[in-house]
């Protein structure tokens, strides 16, 4: 008999709890995948990010953590997001056209 095939899923970003719906697509493709008889495995990077979560810097947990949510296995890394979001100025970049 042949081995059941291992999938390993690594979203841009996943939920952080069972009512979290941030990701919730990489979530339920891993859980459809499961249940062809896949064994499914999700390897989520969680930020934080400054602006948003200022209280949860300090007293939140950080580094790798494994648990299972949902009938998956996560495999998670906690850190902080340093980083501001980068937008593009769609005001100085015309792409061939007339500036409006």
């Amino acid at each position: 008999m042949s081995e059941p095939l291992h999938v390993l899923v690594i979203p841009l970003w996943y939920p952080r709890s069972e009512q979290d719906v941030d990701g919730i697509f990489f979530q339920n493709q891993a859980q459809a995948l499961q249940r062809k008889g896949i064994k499914t495995a999700i390897l989520a990077p969680m930020f934080r990010y400054l602006r948003k979560e200022t209280a949860s810097i300090l007293t939140g947990p950080y580094g790798f953590a494994r648990y299972r949510q949902s009938g998956l296995d996560i495999y998670a890394w906690r850190s902080m997001y340093f980083f501001p979001a980068f937008r593009l100025s769609t005001s100085t970049a015309s792409a061939g056209c007339a500036p409006v």
